[in-house]
């Protein structure tokens, strides 16, 4: 990496720790000099792994990010589209995708409690003195 970005020199420095530095300082202060396909070019020409930093702007547009499918836009009835990442494994004969939209604050407490063995009476107990909502 260091000969791809013309700095090889910085490998050179005896101490490990004082290498580190000198190699992470350079690079921060090297990288920035550049467009991100500059460096992402020089690196692959030397079989370096790497990629670019994205921003808002950059990420969604990607290519790899494009065809692997990282995100996926949905309708909530309050936000309206919304984009959210999918997840990260994929498995052909079971695709794991989003089934249903996140719930509402609160919407399944109940639901949880009861799962956890709270009772019915503890629950309301809990909503009366204003610990739960929903």
């Amino acid at each position: 990496m260091l000969t791809a970005v013309g700095h090889p020199e910085w490998w050179e420095v005896p101490d490990r720790r004082e290498r580190l530095r000198t190699c992470l300082k350079g690079i921060a202060g090297l990288f920035p000099e550049q467009h991100s396909a500059y460096w992402v070019r020089k690196l692959d020409e030397a079989d370096c792994p790497g990629g670019p930093v994205h921003t808002y702007d950059t990420l969604f547009s990607d290519p790899e990010i494009v065809a692997n499918e990282n995100f996926t836009l949905y309708e909530h009835p309050e936000a309206g589209t919304v984009r959210t990442t999918n997840p990260g494994m994929r498995f052909s004969e079971t695709p794991a995708r989003m089934r249903r939209i996140p719930p509402k604050l609160g919407e399944q407490t109940e639901e949880i409690l009861r799962e956890t063995g709270v009772s019915r009476e503890r629950i309301a107990e809990l909503r009366q003195a204003k610990v739960i909502n929903g």
